[in-house]
């Protein structure tokens, strides 16, 4: 096995290396994150907008079968690209344990706390033979009275990052690029969402645009109510657009 010229002795199990150190079963779960749905969230001021585009493989779907962000507490908010199985199962984890923490606590988990126990779960399933990864990554952000937070948390052993703004899936290091370039400290809401469409835009091909009924918008703001989702409607309205 060990002496094959190709891949095909290293990808067998989840816990063998390649001479180069890679685990193959993780390079695949990170390549079905490439190939998911587009997630973006930027930090601003008073809170975090969540944008996600939907890829749909037939014009019969409806929209709102295909959500892909998701309130796990009043303050905490999970967005996701990749295997959808494998995101409802962390997402279902994710509640589980938020429940158990305010039965125990009588209180919202911290999302440090939070972080750590679904990165944990992620990781396991990078170490041991008979399972293989989540072929998906979760980028989770919270808000406090005083402070925001966005992390990521990847297939790749549960490594997790935190970002002032962040994307991932399909497209996301031209999106990446583009806030790398745009980013901004402590901005209004109304400059991250134009910060989000603009980034999301810069993905697609000049000549087809962004198509906003492919678009799923959500706020977590401190001072705006908690969390809200925008109905395509309202969409529109955010970019100017009627």
């Amino acid at each position: 096995m060990y002496g094959a010229p190709n891949v095909g002795g290293y990808d067998r199990a989840l816990t063998i290396f390649s001479p180069q150190g890679d685990l193959f079963q993780v390079m695949y779960a990170k390549e079905a994150v490439k190939r998911g749905g587009l997630a973006v969230a930027i930090r601003y001021k008073d809170g975090i907008v969540f944008g996600t585009k939907h890829q749909f493989v037939s014009k019969l779907l409806t929209p709102e079968s295909f959500r892909k962000i998701f309130q796990i507490e009043d303050n905490i908010v999970i967005s996701y690209s990749g295997m959808v199985g494998d995101a409802r199962h962390l997402l279902t984890f994710a509640r589980e344990k938020a429940e158990e923490y305010r039965l125990v606590y009588g209180t919202e988990i911290p999302l440090n706390e939070l972080i750590k126990e679904v990165s944990a779960v992620v990781q396991l399933y990078t170490q041991y033979g008979g399972v293989r990864p989540y072929g998906v990554s979760l980028m989770i952000g919270g808000v406090t009275d005083h402070t925001t937070k966005l992390a990521e948390i990847s297939p790749d052993g549960g490594a997790t990052v935190g970002a002032k703004a962040w994307a991932i899936g399909e497209k996301a290091e031209a999106v990446k690029s583009h806030l790398e370039k745009n980013y901004k400290e402590n901005m209004s809401f109304e400059d991250a969402v134009k910060l989000l469409f603009d980034a999301m835009t810069a993905s697609e091909e000049k000549k087809k645009g962004l198509d906003l009924g492919l678009l799923e918008i959500a706020v977590l703001d401190r001072k705006k109510g908690g969390y809200k989702e925008f109905k395509p409607e309202e969409v529109s309205k955010l970019m100017g657009k009627k």
